[in-house]
């Protein structure tokens, strides 16, 4: 009840191994139980992702990307991520924080939809680099990214440039003709 009234998705996983009892390999992982939130986010329902192999729910990248983490929260009992599901990926939300627990022989996740939280950041981000009336980089976006900059100039042999405009008597346009005639002339400056 506490798992399906929740808003994370909850797995019970266990692993699938492959060889003899001297070098045995997990090669997957078994889904024992999990909750409806859970199930919804690969697109299915709690009866269905049961007894699945979760390989089932990646076309790609399962055995590369996702098979590693789970054995090394395995091997260490806990691993924490957030993570952007590839594009060609059944898990449906955009961003992904993930929590594996080893429980025994087993491993307990649970996954939270992030994408909200990462886009809200994502605008907070360009809200303090660009400016707002000619959507250049601000100063703020240019300190720490200057010296990337630089030495990606210099390691390609190319020149860059930066350009700084001063535009004469811009409070008096602002102080005139007010703010919304002053947002228009730094545009219009970049713009000709």
């Amino acid at each position: 009840m506490a798992t399906d009234n929740a808003n994370e998705g909850f797995y019970m996983l266990r692993p699938v191994y492959k060889g003899s009892n001297g070098n045995k390999e997990i090669v997957d992982f078994l889904i024992e139980d999990c909750s409806e939130n859970g199930a919804s986010y690969y697109g299915t329902t709690r009866q269905e992702a049961m007894g699945k192999l979760m390989s089932k729910y990646f076309k790609d990248g399962y055995a590369e990307n996702i098979l590693p983490t789970y054995c090394k929260a395995m091997e260490i009992g806990f691993v924490e991520a957030e993570f952007r599901p590839t594009r060609h990926r059944t898990l449906r939300p955009q961003w992904v924080h993930r929590r594996i627990f080893r429980s025994g022989n087993s491993l307990a996740v649970t996954v939270r939809d992030i994408s909200e939280q990462k886009a809200n950041e994502s605008d907070l981000l360009r809200l303090a680099n660009v400016d707002p009336v000619t959507s250049l980089p601000n100063r703020h976006w240019l300190l720490p990214n200057m010296p990337m900059l630089l030495e990606k100039a210099k390691s390609s042999n190319l020149q860059i440039a930066l350009l700084f405009v001063d535009l004469d008597h811009f409070k008096m346009v602002n102080d005139t003709l007010r703010h919304a005639a002053g947002d228009v002339l730094p545009v219009r400056v970049r713009r000709p």
